[in-house]
């Protein structure tokens, strides 16, 4: 008996009951190889063939077979040899993409002398963009010869234990798995968690790690060989050990701009120039969140600005002003932190201390453009690898407007922007978010400039990280900076879908708050036309959006609504005195808080922090509050909770009651929960209100309102936000 053999068996044996092991002569499940193309043609009559890298895009390429099925789609199965290929199918002559790879490049040569055409394709049959003339899918086809490993179920079971199920699939040899191989490794520690069953028949592997002292999220890394000793590629596993894992409809998304936030030894102060470094670190960020910071405010996620290494110094600007890389969006290096923020462990120990609590971290990747000073422009061996190489043709300008350059543009001189279109950079760049995210245990990315970048890169990226750390039981969050004015829901939903975007930052809504509220140039009935053009346009992407009142790349709401935003942006706006100012800012972020979305508070929103654009709008966060300050961060923080606490503000169908310029009235209902916010602009004699008859308290302030026939008295204050619920709701706050 071979050694292996009697490892396999003495494996076997030690297994608890009820696990099933197989001798040498199993044959295990084997592992997909080659394409599946899956295809509805244009018309019954239609020729359909695959055309692909394989062999040299010969015409007329490989016909798809005529299954006779009810729904119309055609089947081939193509088994190249390992290694990346690119494809299009060709329908009666007119190119079209394969719908269900999510992944494309661009290859001119290929496609020349065919037309693209749209159609109806996909899974679902539904229609799908227009490719562009020279757009091709690609696939990464694996080696064989190795086995894999996929898991298929992983749920935390208490805060120390979960449960994970995986399948071993063998290699051609069709040889099983090596029951002695099978192991969970807990990365950061020296643990290894055997399983409780394996199954060489089926491929079945099953483990139960408990005493798991590592809260909130367990990350480990499963590893397992074939009787030949044919390691397949070790698969990262990560479990929430939550009662109930939150959705992103459940978050509340805090948005940190690292150095103007805090540093370890307390508050950080304007620097000496507006676009200086203020010193902020990622151990203000650690304090933060010791000290309940984020969860007073219901925050289930922080954004934190970009941690790459960065260029010391100044770069010219705006003519006469100059800028540091305090923001983090000028990367010089792919893969290091900026060692004015903090090290490694500093973000380790950051993860750590937000997952404990439950808070996800979302890191603010940048894939459009480098630093000058970056060896991928430095060490470029190919100046293709760029949109241009002497920043000529900077976004905005004459000579390079942004409606015909927004793909190639540079953002300065000094910010090389990558040729997304080169399957080598497209590759590259999805490497790169994949490795923050799984270096450090990160729960998604912000990206950021979607529009400046084709979708076939930004799909790329996403699909790389899904591919690489997405099982069943952890999805990956990822949020898109695609920056609109009002209206711009067609350019949002571009990006969104199962094989894109999880979601974007709901721009029309910001626009509709401001206008509404700040601004009063509109009445908050246009909020309720926001929500429904929204909703229609949106239908069907599965996608939660994120909505706000303002960022780091607009003015401060509370300088709106002071009418003091109007500056150059180097001249500070004057902090507001006016208590409406606050008012409104209360108003604004209530119902941020209670309309359907994520809700993603800029620091400093809070407090009603003041500033004009850029970078004003990122001044340091106040190292002293005033009362109405102080007032405003305590409202906002009553918000979070109740939102946290009622479920129908999370995940309820929001239905307009009222919606006219000085009121807006909606529920948010589930099956078992309603809120009704009332929303009212002016103290003006207002009529009564219509709502679902019922006895009801304010959640804020616990105040009694009666409507048992239906009928509630208009509330006789301006800026007043009630959210109301069933007077024995437990999520009314004392």
């Amino acid at each position: 008996m071979s050694r292996r053999i009697a490892s396999s068996l003495l494996a076997c044996a030690t297994l608890l009951l009820g696990a099933s092991c197989s001798s040498q002569e199993s044959v295990a499940p084997a592992r997909p190889c080659g394409i599946d193309v899956w295809y509805k043609p244009s018309s019954q009559r239609a020729q359909v063939f695959v055309v692909g890298s394989w062999n040299g895009f010969a015409r007329p390429g490989t016909p798809l077979d005529e299954l006779g099925r009810d729904d119309g789609f055609r089947h081939v199965r193509l088994d190249p040899p390992p290694g990346t290929h690119r494809y299009f199918l060709v329908d009666d002559g007119a190119r079209v993409l394969d719908a269900n790879v999510p992944t494309t490049t661009y290859e001119p040569d290929a496609t020349r002398g065919l037309a693209s055409k749209q159609y109806g394709g996909g899974s679902s049959g539904s229609s799908v963009p227009l490719p562009a003339d020279d757009e091709v899918n690609v696939v990464d086809v694996a080696d064989c010869s190795a086995p894999l490993l996929q898991v298929t179920h992983a749920e935390g079971k208490s805060e120390t234990s979960a449960r994970i199920h995986a399948s071993f699939l063998a290699a051609r040899s069709a040889r099983p798995v090596d029951p002695a191989s099978v192991h969970l490794r807990v990365v950061g520690s020296d643990r290894r968690i055997e399983p409780r069953s394996v199954d060489a028949t089926t491929g079945a592997l099953r483990f139960d790690p408990a005493e798991l002292a590592y809260g909130g999220k367990a990350r480990f890394l499963l590893e397992a060989a074939d009787l030949d000793g044919r390691a397949a590629e070790p698969v990262p596993v990560s479990v929430w050990l939550e009662a109930e894992v939150p959705t992103p409809a459940d978050w509340v998304i805090y948005q940190v701009v690292i150095d103007r936030f805090r540093k370890d030894e307390g508050p950080v102060f304007a620097p000496e120039e507006a676009g200086g470094r203020a010193g902020g670190n990622l151990r203000g960020v650690i304090s933060a969140l010791r000290d309940g910071t984020f969860e007073r405010i219901g925050a289930r996620a922080l954004w934190l600005s970009p941690l790459y290494d960065n260029p010391e110094g100044f770069f010219p600007g705006e003519p006469g002003r100059r800028y540091s890389s305090y923001h983090g969006y000028w990367p010089k290096a792919a893969r290091s932190i900026e060692s004015a923020l903090g090290t490694e462990s500093d973000v380790d120990e950051l993860v750590r201390e937000a997952h404990a609590r439950g808070i996800r971290i979302l890191f603010d990747l940048v894939p459009n453009h480098v630093h000058s000073e970056h060896p991928y422009f430095t060490e470029r061996s190919e100046d293709t690898a760029f949109n241009g190489t002497d920043g000529t043709c900077v976004c905005g300008s004459a000579e390079c407007p942004w409606d015909t350059n927004i793909q190639t543009c540079w953002f300065a001189p000094y910010l090389p922007d990558n040729n997304g279109r080169r399957d080598d950079i497209a590759r590259r760049e999805a490497a790169d978010a994949t490795w923050w995210l799984e270096r450090f245990g990160i729960d998604g990315l912000r990206i950021d400039a979607v529009p400046m970048m084709t979708r076939a890169l930004t799909r790329r990226i996403v699909w790389g990280a899904r591919n690489r750390l997405e099982h069943p039981g952890y999805p990956l969050f990822f949020l898109g900076e695609t920056f609109t004015g009002p209206g711009g829901y067609a350019d949002l939903k571009y990006q969104l879908g199962p094989q894109g975007l999880s979601s974007q930052f709901h721009f029309p809504l910001m626009w509709a708050l401001r206008y509404s509220i700040a601004n009063e140039s509109v009445g908050l009935d246009e909020i309720d036309r926001v929500l429904a053009e929204s909703a229609e346009a949106f239908r069907g992407s599965g996608a939660v959006l994120g909505t706000m009142i303002g960022n780091h790349d607009v003015t401060r709401f509370a300088s709106e609504s002071a009418g003091t935003a109007g500056g150059d942006g180097w001249t500070p706006a004057p902090d507001p005195v006016d208590p409406e100012v606050f008012e409104k800012q209360a108003f604004a972020l209530g119902l941020v808080f209670t309309l359907p979305g994520a809700p993603v508070v800029y620091y400093g929103d809070e407090v009603a922090l003041a500033g004009a654009r850029d970078p004003d709008s990122r001044r340091v966060f106040p190292a002293e509050l005033d009362a109405l300050q102080q007032r405003t961060r305590e409202r906002t923080e009553r918000l979070g909770r109740l939102r946290k606490c009622s479920v129908a503000l999370r995940r309820g169908e929001y239905t307009a009651l009222t919606s006219t310029p000085e009121q807006l009235v909606f529920t948010r209902e589930t099956p078992e929960s309603r809120a009704i916010v009332i929303a009212q602009r002016s103290g003006a004699t207002n009529p009564p209100l219509t709502i679902p008859p019922g006895n009801y308290r304010d959640a804020l302030t616990g105040l009694p309102f009666g409507a048992e026939e239906g009928k509630l008295p208009a509330p006789a204050g301006s800026w007043t936000l009630l959210v109301l619920l069933p007077s024995d709701d437990p999520c009314i706050l004392p």
